[in-house]
């Protein structure tokens, strides 16, 4: 039999959690910064025409196809996406199309790199070794910054604040007033399996049974067969649950958690980091990210962050400032 514990300890270790994970992620997350002033300049000025020409015509790039992982590394015209699309908004297949917040700025990535994109299909789990395996030159999947992770490959900026966040059936969502609330639930409890939602679950909910998950959308079916009685995930990924189940299903806007979305390169590739840091940097100064995130995750605005994760107070607007 697991043992309880009181709430208060419960709170002091979450804190902790989330203290240790925003340092960690902040620290594991800064590439070397030494970048040319001109270079900005010149690299801002290309990035405002080749948005433009990425806004116009993304309907254009949305058959990108997918590609083997025998495509010749030494390709320096071409830019190699591993991506795991299965993971709505961010990044999945529609009509056999990759779609998604992550497919639209690799898009736009490749273009202000002057670069061909393909997009190599790959498992979650087996992302980092083909980056390490030279198979592919960047991972644009929804990758939170971990410190393990961050051991095996360089970091790029971080471009989107996330955490994890909960949904329950509707009729349940008024048993859960605060995050201890959740963290004491009693019933089996969703989870994606090798994330840190699952990582989450296994060191705090004590109480629950952990059911893994393949992907988000298998969740509503889970729920109607009350295989599970709550389900964690990434912020958006349990908006985009909600907004498909919205009879059935409601989110509950308090993170659990506190971290940051940022692409992944080889630690042989500081070329690449940097070039891509580049990029990001424009696109953060002249409002180009916002507008692209702003498409594909409206319920942004939603989110609670200051309720919960900012208690440990290391965090208060974000490190993005929107």
């Amino acid at each position: 039999m697991k043992s309880r514990i009181s709430k208060t300890k419960f709170y002091k270790k979450v804190l902790y959690y989330n203290q240790i994970n925003v340092q960690s992620n902040l620290i594991s997350s800064r590439p070397n910064k030494t970048i040319k002033t001109g270079n900005i300049k010149l690299m801002t000025t290309n990035i405002c025409k080749t948005i433009i020409v990425t806004v116009c015509c993304i309907g254009l790039f949305a058959g990108c196809v997918t590609t083997n992982n025998n495509r010749n590394s030494n390709d320096k015209d071409l830019l190699r996406v591993g991506v795991s699309a299965n993971y709505p908004p961010i990044i999945y297949k529609q009509n056999r199309k990759i779609v998604g917040v992550e497919a639209d700025l690799a898009r736009a990535l490749a273009i202000t790199l002057n670069k061909r994109l393909e997009f190599v299909e790959i498992k979650w789990k087996d992302l980092i070794p083909a980056l390490k395996a030279g198979k592919i030159d960047i991972i644009m999947s929804g990758m939170s910054v971990t410190m393990p992770r961050s051991m095996q490959l360089s970091f790029t900026e971080p471009y989107l604040r996330n955490g994890l966040m909960t949904a329950v059936p509707n009729e349940k969502i008024g048993q859960y007033r605060t995050p201890a609330d959740i963290l004491f639930h009693r019933g089996p409890v969703g989870v994606i399996k090798g994330t840190t939602s699952e990582e989450f679950a296994r060191r705090f909910l004590v109480n629950s049974e952990i059911v893994l998950l393949k992907k988000s959308e298998d969740a509503a079916h889970y729920f109607d067969g009350k295989r599970i009685t709550m389900f964690i995930h990434d912020a958006y990924a349990i908006g985009w649950l909600i907004s498909q189940n919205e009879s059935e299903l409601a989110g509950i806007w308090t993170p659990l958690s506190n971290d940051y979305f940022a692409w992944g390169v080889s630690r042989t590739n500081p070329e690449l980091l940097k070039e891509v840091n580049n990029v990001l940097k424009g696109w953060k100064s002249n409002g180009s990210l916002k507008k692209m995130l702003d498409t594909w995750l409206p319920l942004r605005k939603n989110i609670k962050w200051n309720n919960y994760a900012d208690a440990t107070g290391k965090v208060s607007s974000g490190i993005l400032g929107y």
